[in-house]
């Protein structure tokens, strides 16, 4: 695969892509060198799939944290509301 780097004109970080990629062509993006033949050696099936498995545990322990969270604040107005009680007019 050849690839090159590529900056934004108005940030520092440069990308790399794929020759014929989006960028080739685009007005903001300017390549900044030639491009180069790049073999990537591909990662095992059970790797990728323990990686996405991962990920999938990461990603329900943050939803369940911000589900108990949001629990937790419908409660705690459900105390502050029964703790309230009626002061008569003096």
């Amino acid at each position: 695969m050849k690839i090159a780097l590529f900056k934004n004109a108005g940030y520092e970080l440069a990308t790399p892509v794929p020759a014929g990629g989006w960028m080739e062509g685009d007005k903001i993006f300017i390549r900044i060198s030639e491009y180069v033949d790049v073999e990537f050696p591909p990662i095992s099936d059970g790797e990728i799939i323990q990686k996405r498995l991962d990920a999938l545990d990461h990603a329900e322990t943050e939803l369940r944290t911000k589900f108990q969270d949001a629990l937790g604040g419908i409660e705690r107005q459900r105390q502050e509301l029964r703790a309230i009680t009626l002061q008569p007019a003096v």
